[in-house]
């Protein structure tokens, strides 16, 4: 009887151990967040090292800010600075800095639906500067830095449904 006790035992603590190297190996395997992404490449650079979606996301937000930040700078040093289109789009701009300081605010309250109701009006405002040169019949000096803005925050919100 206390041979097949022992059995057992030994048969228990096997898959216990067995369990937990298996646990070990899962963890250790990178977290691929961008498979799902419209813009993959991207994504993989915006999120390089990133083993969370939340992590991932914070990381989207904070390289749109920095990057509208640029946006912004080249549109004052355009020669059409002083056009209304630029004047449209440096407020749209301001708009979109606003939004994405409000989106890391939603974040940190865990609040999905805000944080994409946000980061939509992110995406609206940097269309509307698309669309106040091609109103104005001019050519954007952002146009090339709009679409990847538009196409980082369509990155942030697939990576917002990832998050649990």
């Amino acid at each position: 009887m206390a041979i097949k006790h022992c059995k057992c035992l030994s048969l228990l603590l096997f898959l216990a151990m067995f369990s937990i190297f298996l646990a070990g190996i899962a963890e250790s395997r990178p977290v691929n967040l961008c498979g799902g992404a419209d813009y993959k490449r991207l994504c993989q650079k915006i999120v390089k090292g990133q083993n969370s979606p939340l992590g991932a996301t914070y990381e989207v937000v904070h390289q749109l800010i920095s990057e509208t930040k640029r946006a912004k700078r080249m549109l004052s040093q355009s020669a059409s600075s002083k056009s209304q289109a630029a004047q449209i789009c440096k407020e749209n701009f301001d708009d979109a800095l606003f939004d994405l300081h409000v989106c890391i605010t939603n974040q940190n309250n865990h609040d999905k639906g805000s944080f994409n109701s946000n980061l939509s009006a992110v995406v609206a405002d940097y269309v509307a500067c698309d669309d106040a040169y091609t109103e104005a019949g001019q050519i954007s000096p952002v146009d090339k830095l709009n679409k990847k803005l538009q196409n980082m925050a369509d990155i942030g919100l697939y990576l917002e449904t990832l998050v649990h």
